[in-house]
């Protein structure tokens, strides 16, 4: 029985790192759009 409420809070605690690292994952997508927007105003302006 104890086994298995260890395996139960494991479970648990997978499934948390789990929307951890999807919302990290979101988090880095949106900072990588953001970069790639800034650097495409800077070749803009330089080319004008």
């Amino acid at each position: 029985k104890e086994h298995f409420k260890e395996k139960e809070r494991l479970e648990r605690e997978l499934a948390a790192l789990r929307t951890t690292s999807e919302d990290q994952r979101r988090h880095i997508e949106i900072l990588d759009q953001a970069l790639n927007n800034a650097q495409a105003k800077v070749i803009k302006l330089e080319e004008e």
